[in-house]
């Protein structure tokens, strides 16, 4: 029997290096639209973003906070920092 799956749940960057990827901007194209106007699209199109748009009920955003504000108190108490990324603490990162 083989033993278990060995996997990193966050690739590093080689592996993201290796990755082929398009991360160029595609135009939102939807003749029929349901949720957005086409005022909406065109705007997403221009500027690249949208905002005033409700995605979260109140009690949803209650538990997304939940939940971040513990992810963040296991970081800090792990003595991770608040601002920690992929780079490390702010004080590692580079000056430009």
């Amino acid at each position: 029997m083989p033993g278990p799956a060995n996997f990193q749940t966050v690739p590093d960057q080689a592996q993201i290096d290796r990755l082929t990827r398009n991360l160029k901007f595609h135009p939102v194209d939807n003749p029929d639209p349901r949720k957005l106007s086409r005022d909406q699209i065109e705007q997403f199109n221009r500027d690249g973003y949208l905002k005033g748009i409700r995605i979260f009920t109140e009690s949803e955003s209650r538990e997304n906070r939940r939940y971040f504000d513990g992810l963040l108190a296991r970081v800090l108490a792990e003595g991770g920092h608040e601002l920690f990324d992929q780079y490390g603490p702010p004080q590692a990162w580079p000056r430009v």
